[in-house]
C-alpha cells in the first residue's frame, strides 16, 4: 500500500496529453518558414525540434496542417468524436466570430446546419463559440457564414416584430 500511495503522489503512470499544430511542410523540414507553424495549445509556438524532444515525455497529438483547413472527419451522432474535437480545438482555439478573443469555455456548434435538422457532427459543420455567441446564434440574432478561415456575422433584418431565426 505504502508504495502505491508514493506512486500516486509522485505521478507514477500519470500520463499527459499534448495536442500540438504544426504545418506539414514544417514537420517534413523540421523548421518553420515564415508562415508557418508549429506550436503546444496553451503554451504558444515552439521550434519543431521541440515538439518532436516531447515524443518521449507524453502522449502527443500532432494536428497536420496542409492549407487553411484540417480534412473533414464525420460522425452520424450529436456526440463529437475525440478524433474530430482534436481537429476542431486546433482549427479554432478562439471563438469564430471575427473580432472575438475568448477561448476559455467554447461551445461546439453545428454552424452550417442544426442537428436536429439532419446537420452532421462533421469538422467542416462544427465551430467553437463563445457562450454569448452561441446564444445569438441559437436564438437567430446573428447568422453565422462564410467557413473556417473566412467567418463572417451578418444580424438578420427584423419585420413586423417577428423573430428571424430557428424557431
Amino acid at each position: 500500500r505504502a508504495d502505491a500511495l508514493v506512486a500516486l503522489v509522485c505521478g507514477a503512470g500519470v500520463r499527459t496529453e499534448l495536442l500540438v499544430r504544426a504545418t506539414a511542410a514544417a514537420l517534413v523540414r523540421g523548421a518553420t518558414a515564415a508562415d508557418e507553424r508549429c506550436e503546444v495549445d496553451g503554451v504558444g509556438p515552439v521550434a519543431v525540434a521541440v515538439a518532436r524532444s516531447l515524443l518521449g515525455e507524453a502522449l502527443l497529438t500532432v494536428v497536420v496542417r496542409d492549407g487553411a483547413d484540417i480534412t473533414t472527419v464525420t460522425s452520424t451522432t450529436r456526440v463529437v468524436p475525440t478524433r474530430v474535437q482534436k481537429a476542431l480545438f486546433a482549427r479554432d482555439p478562439v471563438c469564430v466570430v471575427p473580432g472575438c478573443t475568448a477561448s476559455v469555455g467554447l461551445e461546439i456548434d453545428h454552424w452550417r446546419l442544426d442537428f436536429s435538422d439532419g446537420g452532421l457532427t462533421a469538422l467542416d459543420n462544427l465551430c467553437r463559440l463563445c457562450s454569448l455567441h452561441h446564444r445569438q446564434k441559437t436564438d437567430g440574432t446573428l447568422v453565422l457564414s462564410g467557413g473556417p478561415g473566412h467567418w463572417t456575422v451578418t444580424t438578420p433584418k427584423r419585420t413586423g416584430g417577428a423573430r428571424a431565426g430557428p424557431g
